[in-house]
């Protein structure tokens, strides 16, 4: 696997290595510690399905689950700004999406609140190592998809799910 070695790909680098330190998602996808929280975040996507196929099946997605992806979606959302005489900084926004399968709990309910619960202490344990070494230093983070439930009838074949989708806004501002 090639390794982050350019501001864009630094920036995924560092939203990975925060996520990889969240106590919460450690805890979310079973590892002991950062370095095995590690193989449950993705750059950019999931691997390709398997057999050449156009999307997962509901089996290959279960090997998955619960997993990140780290992107940065294209379209303006990465660029360089002249912080001093000669020297640039990176701003822009980083998405992280988070999935897991969805509880069967007998009160539907019960597990939508746990996803809440676990989506909400990520983002606050992301909070507080913002200004960790090593990981990313946002100014502002958006839900901007869930936490919630996708349904069998939206993606037929994938199984249910629960995910969100979190952006932050990073660099120096004006």
């Amino acid at each position: 696997m090639t390794s982050p070695a350019g501001c864009i790909s630094k920036v995924e680098e560092q939203l990975k290595e925060s996520l990889s330190k969240s106590g919460t998602f450690q805890t979310l996808v079973s590892a002991g510690d950062a370095a095995a929280a590690k193989a449950s975040i993705y750059y950019e996507d999931l691997a390709d399905p398997a057999d050449n196929k156009d999307s997962h099946d509901a089996d290959e997605l279960e090997t998955y689950r619960p997993y990140a992806v780290v992107f940065i979606e294209p379209g303006g959302n990465f660029g360089r700004r002249e912080v001093a005489v000669g020297t640039f900084a990176s701003f822009g926004r980083v998405s992280l999406l988070i999935v897991r399968t969805a509880e069967n709990s007998p009160n539907r309910g019960d597990g939508d609140l746990d996803w809440l619960n676990v989506v909400g202490q990520i983002l606050e344990d992301l909070e507080q190592l913002s200004e960790t070494a090593g990981c990313l230093k946002f100014v502002e983070s958006t839900i901007r998809d869930g936490p919630g439930r996708r349904e069998l009838d939206e993606a037929p074949g994938q199984g249910e799910e629960q995910g969100a989708r979190i952006d932050f806004q990073f660099g120096p501002t004006r």
